[in-house]
């Protein structure tokens, strides 16, 4: 556990948290360091390096306990009872079509309904959730009661054993991209940032790159602040880079641009 001092505690996922002794003023809980102690970052100040490197330009000694092996969330089995196979419905048949999704959907049984297309979300081989994706309307995407986004990564059961991983934002860009790229593992984040959880699954996956892919900077501001703070929290991987694309995102983009940006890519740590 850890020793107390600047207010640092221990989480249950083994992620310690506390004060930033560099910012003066600041009290909030900005400063984080990983359950291994390699990567210690501010998340106000942007401090960051390795706790060795803490422990000198602070002069606090941090001592805490670690497993390497890290254990999966306790997440309950999700039954999904509404909806129909997508092949009954011309309507999802057809917008499937158009997404460049009708295979991955009829491999993994996702459902439908006149409104919504119905996604199963796995995680180790058990269903945990699920995403509906409304055809029409204002609120594309509504998770189901209780999903836990920050524990989760979608295709991860799918794409953990591949030695590249290449992160994307939405369920939609993960199949276009890993038809572009499939000798790659693919996983989608469900938004543009990454927790701490999931950053440290993937460091124990121990993947030889993992590939930052988000969508281009033309169509979202803030992506370049995205993939800053993605990187941070993958410090200490053999390898991070990150692939641009000229504009739209990945399932708006071709083959053959998803795989020009991912021959491009640059690496970053």
């Amino acid at each position: 556990m850890v020793k107390i001092e600047l207010n640092l505690r221990q989480k249950s996922s083994g992620w310690v948290e506390g004060v930033c002794p560099f910012c003066a003023k600041d009290r909030k809980h900005v400063l984080q360091i990983s359950p291994d102690g390699f990567w210690v970052h501010c998340f106000r100040c942007g401090w960051n390096g390795s706790l060795a490197k803490f422990e000198q330009d602070s002069g606090i000694k941090v001592n805490f306990t670690f497993s390497k092996n890290i254990k999966p969330p306790e997440l309950e089995e999700y039954t999904i009872e509404e909806g129909v196979p997508i092949t009954k419905s011309k309507k999802a048949f057809s917008y499937l079509q158009s997404r460049n999704a009708l295979s991955y959907a009829l491999l993994n049984g996702w459902k439908c309904t006149p409104e919504k297309i119905v996604i199963p979300v796995y995680q180790y081989g058990v269903c945990v959730g699920k995403v509906d994706r409304n055809y029409t309307g204002l609120l594309r995407y509504r998770f189901s009661d209780g999903f836990k986004s920050s524990l989760l990564l979608f295709n991860y059961d799918n794409a953990r054993y591949y030695n590249t991983i290449v992160l994307n934002e939405g369920i939609f860009d993960v199949i276009s991209t890993s038809q572009a790229l499939p000798f790659c593992g693919i996983m989608g984040l469900f938004g543009k940032n990454m927790s701490c959880f999931n950053s440290e699954k993937l460091r124990h996956l121990n993947p030889e790159e993992v590939v930052i892919m988000l969508d281009s900077v033309e169509k979202d501001k803030e992506v370049k602040r995205a993939i800053t703070e993605i990187s941070l929290k993958l410090c200490g991987l053999k390898r991070v880079s990150v692939a641009f694309l000229k504009e739209g995102d990945p399932n708006e983009s071709s083959i053959k641009e998803i795989q020009e940006a991912f021959t491009a890519r640059k690496v970053l740590l």
